[in-house]
């Protein structure tokens, strides 16, 4: 047979207290709860009727206004409007000046060795010309040799710093690059076209830094 455990009154008592204070507390965080979301509503609220309660009848201000009043603050928006636009002008002017400084600091750097590779290519001239020249006479040959290997290497190095030679034989007459000495008249070739070379040509990135002097054909007359 089971034994059963008698039940203290007093535990009862404390039991039954202990089971109202819990649902006391329970409904009292209810309450709270209802009445912070209550609150938040209310403020919402009270901020909405707020904003529209300050947002003032710029209409009835402006009929208020006297002429002068008016012819006052129709001045200061034309002033504001000018300053804005000058404000806007002096920015795009700077931006502009500021990308032109850019490009030409860029262009300095890029053609700063300009000066140096002409006066290498009136060189690279005189040893073609001995080179030329001694084809057709008797030189030491060991000589000879060290001006051709010099002029390779001139060549190289000019070739390396993006000094391009400009073409010009059969070509049609191009003013940007082509310096016309002189016309000769011809059936042959098309009007205009370069038929002798008289000084080579060179480009130094995008930019000619010495035209071909030429000479061009003309239909007789």
């Amino acid at each position: 047979m089971e034994r059963k455990i008698p039940i203290n009154a007093d535990q009862e008592s404390k039991s039954e207290e202990k089971n109202t204070a819990q649902a006391e507390n329970q409904s009292e965080s209810v309450v709270e709860d209802d009445a912070i979301q209550n609150e938040e509503v209310a403020t919402e609220n009270d901020n909405e009727e707020s904003s529209e309660e300050e947002t003032p009848d710029y209409r009835a201000l402006v009929e208020k206004m006297s002429d002068q009043e008016l012819a006052k603050l129709f001045n200061k928006a034309q002033n504001t409007e000018y300053y804005l636009e000058t404000l806007q002008r002096n920015q795009a002017e700077n931006e502009n000046y500021r990308k032109r400084a850019e490009r030409e600091q860029m262009s300095a750097r890029r053609y700063a060795n300009q000066d140096i590779l002409k006066n290498l290519i009136v060189i690279l001239d005189h040893l073609q010309l001995a080179i030329n020249s001694g084809k057709d006479v008797n030189i030491d040959p060991n000589f000879f040799e060290g001006i051709t290997l010099l002029e390779k290497e001139l060549q190289k190095l000019l070739n390396d710093s993006e000094v391009k030679t400009i073409e010009a034989i059969g070509k049609t007459f191009d003013p940007k690059f082509h310096e016309a000495l002189s016309q000769q008249e011809t059936t042959d070739e098309p009007n205009m076209t370069v038929l002798y070379e008289m000084e080579k040509g060179y480009t130094f990135h995008d930019r000619v830094i010495r035209p071909s002097k030429v000479v061009v054909s003309r239909y007789p007359q």
